[in-house]
């Protein structure tokens, strides 16, 4: 039951994403760049946290987490805008599709691994997140770096989601109650990571793929 509230409330959590990002696209919504849209994401997620997981306020919290999400889909609507107008729609599907099956098959493998299993793995994944954050720091002062901080960035997005898992399965198993507000909360922020990422390497990759096939296109003219 409480698995249950926990991914029913991730997926209306996801439904407002979606329609943050077509409100952002079709309406004159905040700028994602301003300071006022900063301070609006934090404030939502600081009362998310600071507000006690209590029955009594369930139906606000709820409110504040689709109110959060629906910011953050609005967010990311820059990106998806670009990626559009670049012709790169596909990767978008490709993204969202792939990032879901991961979500999936991270789960199910969580739950049905044993436990010590899963503890050997988020000892090794808390390693790579300390190797990560050295890589993203080189990537500000060395380029060639950028790519391989989006994929091990990508990679703690993978991790978080099994500790994640790993937690809310250990906590409903104890029989201790599980808040699905903010679990629901930490799920959506590692899938909106990955989906990022994965969105950004895909479409890189096309992008070198179309530049090749032009410069192909260009030698074979000038042979002929």
């Amino acid at each position: 039951m409480e698995l249950i509230k926990v991914y029913s409330t991730l997926a209306a959590t996801i439904g407002s994403s979606l329609a943050g990002c077509y409100s952002a696209a079709r309406l004159p919504l905040l700028d994602p760049t301003s300071l006022a849209h900063t301070l609006l994401l934090l404030g939502l997620t600081l009362s998310l946290y600071l507000l006690p997981a209590r029955s009594n306020n369930l139906s606000l919290r709820t409110t504040l987490l689709l109110s959060l999400s629906w910011l953050i889909g609005g967010t990311i609507e820059p990106l998806i805008s670009a990626l559009m107008y670049r012709g790169h729609g596909d990767v978008l599907i490709w993204a969202g599709a792939l990032t879901l099956l991961m979500f999936a098959g991270f789960s199910a493998g969580v739950m049905a691994a044993e436990r010590t299993k899963v503890v050997y793995f988020v000892g090794a994944a808390t390693t790579a997140l300390g190797v990560l954050s050295w890589v993203a720091l080189l990537g500000v002062y060395y380029p060639a770096f950028v790519n391989l901080a989006l994929v091990l960035g990508l990679a703690a997005g993978c991790v978080n989601l099994v500790v994640q898992t790993d937690e809310m399965v250990v906590r409903a198993a104890a029989g201790i109650p599980v808040d699905s507000v903010t679990t629901a909360l930490g799920f959506f922020t590692s899938l909106v990571t990955i989906f990022v990422r994965l969105a950004v390497i895909l479409s890189r990759e096309k992008q070198r793929e179309s530049s090749r096939s032009r410069e192909q296109k260009r030698k074979s003219g000038r042979r002929n």
